[in-house]
C-alpha cells in the first residue's frame, strides 16, 4: 500500500497556508509510520504458502515474493525518510547516484551470491550441499530486509517523518 500525498508542490502548498503540516496538527508523522511488525508479518504472509509446500522450487519463489515486499517497503519509508528515491553509491570520491529499486537489486544479487558462498559452498560439501541450501541464502537476505526495515522505520519514529 503505498502513500502519496500528490507531489511536493501539494505538500508546500498545504505548508504555505497552513503553517504547518495537516498531521502535525493531530501530533502525527506525515504521512503515517507503518507498524514495522505488521508489515513484516504481511510480506511473510503472501508467500507462506509457497513456503509451506516440499518444493525446493516453491519455496525459493516464496521467499523471492518476500524478499521483493520487504524491498519495497523499505524503499517506500526511505523515500518518505529522505526526500530522495536514489542513493549515492560509489568509491574514492566518486559518487552516482543510483535509483531505489537499482540499488536494491544489486544488494540482493550481492546478498544471494555472499551467502550462497556460506551455505553451498563449505569444504564439508563436495561438491555442493544441495539444493535446500538455497532456502537458507534467501532466507538470510529476508531477515537483513527484515533488520533494514525496522532500521528505516525507527528512524522515521525517532524524526517524525
Amino acid at each position: 500500500m503505498r502513500f502519496r500525498i500528490g507531489g511536493p508542490a501539494t505538500a508546500l502548498a498545504l505548508f504555505a497556508t497552513t503553517g504547518t503540516w495537516a498531521a502535525e496538527k493531530k501530533g502525527e508523522a506525515f504521512p503515517p509510520i507503518p507498524d514495522v511488525e505488521a508489515v513484516i508479518q504481511r510480506c511473510d504472509d503472501i508467500s507462506e504458502e509457497l513456503r509451506a509446500t516440499p518444493n525446493t522450487s516453491a519455496i525459493n519463489h516464496g521467499h523471492m515474493l518476500t524478499i521483493r515486499c520487504l524491498a519495497d517497503n523499505i524503499q517506500e519509508n526511505l523515500t518518505i525518510l529522505t526526500g530522495t528515491d536514489y542513493i549515492d553509491v560509489g568509491s574514492r570520491g566518486i559518487h552516482e547516484p543510483q535509483t531505489l529499486p537499482a540499488f536494491f537489486e544489486a544488494l540482493t544479487k550481492t546478498l544471494d551470491d555472499f551467502y550462497s558462498k556460506v551455505h553451498y559452498e563449505p569444504k564439508s560439501c563436495s561438491p555442493r550441499c544441495g539444493t535446500m541450501a538455497s532456502n537458507l541464502v534467501l532466507s538470510d537476505i529476508v531477515n537483513i530486509y527484515e533488520e533494514m526495515l525496522r532500521d528505516v522505520i525507527e528512524s522515521r519514529k525517532s524524526r517524525r517523518s
